[in-house]
């Protein structure tokens, strides 16, 4: 038998992990979570107001209803910045963001 003979490479092995999906009206207020919605698919965001999300240049310069600044409402976050996900674009569902590896 030669000694040098390797061994094959162990299989690789899939993990899955139990979905944590549950409806919105469940979903902390603002706590970063993972939205979901049909057509957009999972989206991470915070359930808040526009308020807590604003710079003060921003509150400065808003021109709109003061009421309508801290409207709890869904916020996505992606490359394209914050955007509010209200109307039919309001997310069905919430899970908590994942665990972060540790180092």
């Amino acid at each position: 038998m030669n000694q040098s003979a390797q061994r094959p490479a162990p299989a690789p092995v899939a993990v899955v992990l139990p979905e944590q999906w549950q409806p919105i009206k469940s979903c902390p207020r603002h706590v970063d979570v993972l939205f979901y919605h049909e057509r957009s698919g999972v989206i991470p965001g915070r359930l808040t107001d526009a308020d807590s999300l604003m710079t003060d240049k921003e509150r400065d310069d808003w021109d709109g209803d003061d009421d309508a600044r801290f409207i709890i409402d869904a916020f996505g976050f992606g490359h394209w910045g914050v955007d509010r996900m209200d109307g039919s674009e309001a997310p069905t569902h919430w899970q908590p963001l994942p665990t972060p590896p540790q180092q």
